[in-house]
């Protein structure tokens, strides 16, 4: 084995997945360790304040010093401060980025959580969010040059903050250019303010993105005419993850033609059906989709499932594209629309509208179930 070539022990080492064996492996000799380092180095994880400062510690004091250069080794890093981030030292954060050129993927969000290359993710609510806005918006802007192809926010706090340090921000994230796959996720009752919808409109427009996922507080905060801006900017799109809207219904028509219409390469919708949350808007959706060649729904929260008609829209919609299925269905009608929620003087006529869309539904259902055995045969014959 000692006469084994380095490329092979290099893939013996690179499939290590546990952080003590590679540490085990520095102290046998200076072949193995020099594997090990990379690999312990490669993706590093940060879970307290006390192991951050003593990494930042050990890369500012071996910077372009010793045997290795460990700067040079690092790729990614991801903090798992989960609700510690007041005590958290971010203010040391920009100068580590700025020492190890070769980093790409940041990722800050609970444990168990990864960082990965060419990616910029912040998966929680950040209580001290204007310190966070501040080192991250430095963060990005020097990322911004090292080919970022995916940037998920799940919390858009930092955008709502342009009193204080959300135009840095907002400036920051200005200069991506390369992003083929946006995430972006709001808070309800936390306004953007028209600096954060113009953020949003503008990160689309100087990418070209192939994936986008946009939930309902971002798309109801961004209002019908951003929200038409986006699609139309994203004429190479892909994959739309989706959670409906809260807009009227001339409003949703309006936009679900649009989509379909522009984003003529849209091969992938992803639907969030958590609880039936979105109501019928999906079937009105449905009723525009095509082209279409997988069919996917998602749950975030609880259990949800798209009803039936609303799926067998889509199937007939797309029967000639569609490959892949992956859906859970409900032969009960969704629940009152959430969209109907702050005019009392309209409850009545809201409770006859929703009794015959019921009753529409009803029927609807009656007739798809009856035809569900005739499409099968041409189902099975597409997907397969």
């Amino acid at each position: 084995m000692a006469n084994l070539p380095p490329e092979i022990w290099k893939e013996i080492v690179d499939s290590f997945s546990d952080n003590h064996s590679l540490r085990s492996l520095l102290l046998v000799n200076k072949s193995f360790s020099s594997l090990a380092v990379r690999k312990l180095y490669v993706r590093v994880v940060i879970g307290s304040s006390a192991q951050f400062n003593k990494f930042a510690d050990t890369i500012a004091a071996l910077n372009n010093k010793g045997y290795y250069d460990y700067t040079t080794f690092v790729r990614a890093i991801t903090i798992n401060t989960f609700k510690r981030e007041a005590s958290f030292p971010w203010f040391r954060l920009p100068s580590i980025f700025a020492l190890c050129e070769n980093v790409d993927g940041l990722l800050i969000g609970p444990t168990e959580q990864y960082a990965d290359r060419q990616t910029v993710s912040v998966l929680e609510d950040m209580p001290s969010v204007t310190l966070v806005t501040r080192c991250l918006a430095i963060i990005i802007e020097m990322l911004a040059s090292r080919s970022i192809r995916r940037l998920c926010l799940r919390s858009l706090r930092f955008l709502a903050e342009f009193q204080r340090n959300g135009v840095h921000f907002s400036a920051a994230l200005g200069k991506l250019r390369d992003l083929q796959s946006l995430e972006l996720w709001h808070e309800s009752g936390r306004p953007l303010g028209d600096g954060g919808k113009k953020c949003i409109v503008q990160l689309v427009q100087m990418n070209d993105l192939k994936e986008l996922h946009l939930d309902t507080f971002v798309t109801d905060e961004l209002e019908l005419d951003n929200a038409l801006t986006i699609f139309e900017n994203s004429p190479n799109l892909e994959s739309l993850t989706w959670w409906g809207t809260h807009f009227n219904k001339d409003d949703e028509d309006y936009l679900y033609r649009t989509i379909f219409k522009e984003c003529t390469k849209l091969h992938k919708l992803i639907v969030e059906v958590s609880g039936f949350q979105e109501g019928d808007d999906f079937l009105r959706l449905s009723r525009h989709s095509q082209g279409l060649e997988e069919l996917t729904t998602w749950c975030d929260i609880g259990i949800g499932a798209l009803p039936l008609s609303t799926f067998m829209t889509f199937i007939i919609r797309n029967a000639s594209t569609l490959k892949h299925v992956n859906a859970l269905i409900s032969l009960a009608g969704p629940p009152v629309n959430r969209r109907v929620r702050n005019n009392n003087s309209n409850r009545n006529t809201f409770e006859r509208d929703r009794s015959l869309r019921f009753s529409k539904r009803r029927t609807e259902n009656g007739i798809l179930i009856m035809t569900l055995l005739s499409l099968y045969l041409i189902l099975d014959f597409h997907l397969c």
